[in-house]
């Protein structure tokens, strides 16, 4: 009970538990919790104290309750005055770090934010992983935008004349989960190649009119849609019987890069996630049953 209802069933004037009727000894039997005849002096006194601190604590609440109705009334008009609305679903903590944190500016003029990703990075001697796709994490005291691991300083993101920050153009990615660029080795879906890329096109129509990313290769005039193009050759039985030899480490390429910078990511998910399986051990075996059953398509059957 809040301490007016305690005192309004002390003055009710019907007995309590223990038989007693009158209102200070109701009152002072419930701080105690004992029967009004075995209280002594010293523990009256105790509970009108304690009673004392139970009315200034409900008296806190109730403001610090009035002062959250006070703030929280026309908020979101407040908000919009400000010229930084809410996004959607977006937190009021998540509001204030992204709006009112300083951070440097990217070449936009849009404030970088925690966990980007697409950055253009200088990597530090700390560095353990070199080229893996670093978030953004901290700001240094002279502005500059850090990514940190491991307790140390792995990158420092790359500015312009103007010390803004770059970021990356956005990446075209082949059929096999990696970015296409200039000047790579790569293969077709249909089994062809090695082709060298000459440029990468993303928003100019395709030859035949498709709006997709598209890529000239060979410098011959030959063209193909970057999603048929992959890095990987294309299988052989010698390949496949070499890489079921490997251990797990060894097949997916890990070195000494932990899982979230693993580096047999596709769109953001390792190997045990994408598979669907509870480890990358279990994720290697299905890769490599999916490699030797389109290598036995491709053969006409499995022999």
């Amino acid at each position: 009970m809040t301490a007016s209802e305690l005192l309004r069933w002390a003055a009710n004037g019907e007995p309590n538990e223990y038989g007693n009727v009158f209102a200070d000894f109701k009152l002072l039997s419930a701080l105690s919790g004992k029967p009004y005849a075995k209280i002594n002096y010293a523990e009256d006194v105790q509970g009108i104290r304690n009673f004392a601190d139970k009315i200034d604590a409900e008296i806190e609440m109730a403001r610090m309750d009035a002062r959250n109705v006070s703030f929280w009334t026309g908020l979101d008009a407040r908000i919009a005055l400000l010229d930084y609305p809410l996004r959607k679903n977006e937190t009021l903590d998540e509001w204030l770090e992204r709006c009112f944190i300083p951070r440097p500016l990217d070449e936009a003029g849009e404030p970088v934010q925690f966990g980007d990703s697409d950055i253009e990075w200088d990597e530090t001697g700390e560095c353990r992983n070199p080229g893996a796709h670093w978030n953004a994490t901290a700001v240094d005291i002279g502005g500059k935008l850090l990514a940190t691991g491991f307790s140390e300083i792995i990158a420092v993101a790359k500015t312009d004349e103007r010390g803004r920050v770059k970021r990356r153009a956005p990446e075209v990615l082949g059929a096999d989960g990696l970015p296409i660029k200039g000047g790579e080795t790569v293969w077709l879906l249909s089994g062809t190649g090695p082709h060298v890329v000459d440029t990468v096109y993303t928003d100019i129509q395709t030859p035949d009119g498709r709006d997709c990313p598209w890529a000239d290769i060979d410098n011959d005039g030959t063209w193909a849609y970057v999603e048929s193009l992959t890095h990987t050759p294309p299988d052989t039985q010698e390949r496949i019987d070499e890489d079921a030899r490997k251990s797990t480490f060894e097949y997916w390429g890990c070195g000494d890069a932990g899982c979230e910078y693993c580096p047999a990511k596709i769109e953001g998910k390792i190997p045990r996630d994408r598979l669907d399986t509870r480890n990358c051990e279990k994720a290697m075996l299905l890769d490599l049953l999916r490699r030797q059953r389109e290598l036995d398509a491709r053969k006409g059957g499995a022999e």
